[in-house]
């Protein structure tokens, strides 16, 4: 097995080194940030959007099929736990 090794001139080295010095702070712009957010908010909203169709569901079995509660949600499958999530996305 033949091994291959290079010496960095210490021009490349300061290239490399940039490189992740830059994909560090990129992490941190703003823009990033403010999309990031943004993706969050709307996956929060369709996660509120489910739970609502879910809330929906329970609704319509115990009120227009006559199901108690607890085997509504049973048949459901969701747990007394369930619930919105939690808005922890800055407005």
């Amino acid at each position: 097995m033949a091994t291959f090794t290079t010496k960095l001139t210490p021009t490349q080295f300061f290239c490399f080194a940039s490189l992740r010095s830059v994909q560090v702070l990129k992490e941190n712009d703003p823009m990033v940030i403010a999309d990031l957010q943004k993706e969050l908010r709307m996956c929060r909203d369709a996660a509120n959007r489910w739970t609502d169709n879910i809330f929906a569901c329970k609704s319509y079995l115990t009120k227009k099929r006559g199901l108690d509660k607890k085997e509504a949600i049973k048949m459901i499958g969701i747990g007394s736990a369930f619930d919105y999530p939690e808005d922890k996305i800055p407005k």
